[in-house]
């Protein structure tokens, strides 16, 4: 418990007297621990007794230990973590981080993230380097750490911006490049990393998420049909019709989505122009009402424009809502 000239207070009141800023009716500009008519004011004209003078800054504030405030303690602990080994002259990266972190608006919160072990081995590591570049970041394993204080050096301009996302797909694509089990396939997917998603991304002034997230799952799709090809003792050159519609059928809808890798194959004169997937749909279709899907069914059963065999598969499909992947894959058995 505290006393003050009014009378006793508790801690938390306490702590707040001494964080509360402002402008006392007196004119001093600072901290104002106490009250005067409801309002607060400094240590004059209320006659608090408190300690609020940093010996380092000379400011008034709260102090943290030795007579110093939180920010002279934060750009003391700044300047320990990150002093270069051997005496050495700091890195101008290294500097813009330390000016950074020394300007952080809240230091009590700056102090306590500094000072948790991970974040100080970082930044010691970083320390230890003789220049700090995106590429030796990138070789740093990936953390929330890392990010930041990328995050600082490019706001800070010793650092220049750069897309994170199209960096992000590129370690990706690399990375599932080793998933392909073809040499010569390797090589097709990455030309159609490299001339179609990352070319495109390099057109863009900043790479969306939603670009990001198809340009993976373009690129593993176009991965699983190139694996399965390879399986089949079969090379991208030689894919037909028979190969399509067989591993669209045996697999998920998603499957569709490696037309995308197909248009550009047959832009790049890979494959025969006439191949075709069934686009991958997402979402559900609108549903017929009962008069209509009537209609339909005795249109499909009168007509003579298709064979048996395909009105039956139409029925199937407008009848009991049957995927189309599961309808090709039914036999049709004439004999008695």
């Amino acid at each position: 418990m505290v006393r003050w000239p009014d009378g006793a207070i508790c801690g938390y009141c306490y702590q707040q007297a001494k964080r509360t800023r402002g402008t006392c009716a007196c004119g001093h500009d600072g901290v104002l621990p106490g009250r005067v008519d409801t309002l607060p004011a400094c240590r004059e004209c209320s006659g608090v007794r408190l300690n609020i003078d940093c010996t380092g800054c000379g400011k008034e504030d709260e102090l943290h230990s030795g007579n110093r405030c939180w920010s002279c303690i934060l750009a003391m602990t700044v300047d320990r973590i990150l002093s270069p080994p051997e005496n050495q002259p700091p890195s101008p990266e290294l500097q813009a981080v330390a000016t950074a972190l020394k300007s952080m608006k809240r230091a009590n919160s700056g102090l306590t993230w500094i000072q948790q072990p991970h974040v100080t081995e970082f930044l010691q590591q970083l320390a230890a380097e003789p220049v700090i570049t995106h590429a030796r970041l990138d070789e740093i394993p990936a953390s929330r750490t890392r990010e930041y204080v990328r995050g600082l050096l490019v706001e800070h301009n010793a650092l220049p911006l750069r897309d994170e996302l199209s960096t992000r797909f590129s370690d990706w694509a690399e990375q599932a490049l080793d998933r392909i089990t073809s040499p010569n396939h390797r090589d097709i997917t990455r030309r159609y990393i490299r001339w179609h998603h990352q070319r495109r991304m390099n057109q863009m002034d900043e790479v969306t998420r939603g670009t990001f997230l198809r340009a993976k799952q373009a690129v593993t799709v176009a991965i699983e049909l190139l694996n399965w090809l390879t399986d089949q003792g079969a090379e991208l050159a030689e894919v037909n019709q028979a190969h399509l519609d067989r591993w669209q059928a045996e697999g998920p809808t998603t499957r569709g989505i490696a037309s995308r890798f197909l248009d550009w194959a047959i832009r790049t004169n890979l494959i025969d122009p006439s191949l075709k997937l069934q686009p991958h749909r997402r979402g559900t279709s609108p549903r017929l009402d009962a008069a209509a899907q009537t209609q339909h069914v005795t249109n499909l059963s009168h007509t003579t424009d298709m064979s048996p065999r395909d009105r039956a598969a139409a029925i199937l499909i407008l009848v009991f809502g049957q995927q189309v992947s599961d309808i090709v894959q039914l036999t049709w058995d004439t004999s008695p």
